[in-house]
């Protein structure tokens, strides 16, 4: 096991995401300006500690080797969110949508009628608005026969 190194590499990536919840409510430019100053310096220092001869001595096959290897691997991809202040640093909002479309999928099969299946939609696209659900009626959302989901 290695404690230390684990614990050096999972510090960075908590120092990553406390400052994408600091920069949550500030505006794109905003958010990028500190995500320069604040994010990449750390993200630039987990390149050079992957890179290090200490972090290519530890085996392969372990479980924090293979950590290390998906973050090699992934390298391009994840600091990727630094370049634009309206992405995102992860996809949970979207993976956790889809939970909600997959639990309640054999749910929906079992609503009493067009009516009730047509709450159902309603509430859904205004969860994806972000917007609740007694409010959702006063904005414009499209009507169902409009629309087209395929659960």
């Amino acid at each position: 096991m290695h404690p230390r190194e684990s614990c050096e590499v999972l510090a960075k990536f908590q120092q990553i995401y406390d400052i994408e919840t600091r920069g949550k409510k500030r505006s794109a430019d905003h958010r990028w300006t500190w995500r320069q100053s604040e994010a990449k310096p750390i993200w630039e220092s987990l390149g050079v500690w992957l890179d290090s001869p200490a972090a290519r001595a530890l085996l392969p096959k372990s479980k924090f080797g293979e950590s290390l290897g998906y973050v090699r691997n992934h390298w391009e991809p994840l600091p990727l969110y630094l370049t634009d202040g309206r992405m995102l640093i992860d996809n949970n909002d979207v993976e956790q949508w889809m939970k909600q479309i997959a639990l309640g999928r054999k749910n929906w099969l079992f609503t009493s009628s067009v009516a009730a299946g047509e709450g159902v939609l309603l509430g859904l696209r205004s969860s994806v608005n972000q917007i609740k659900p007694k409010y959702a009626a006063v904005f414009n959302l499209p009507h169902p026969q409009d629309s087209v989901i395929s659960l």
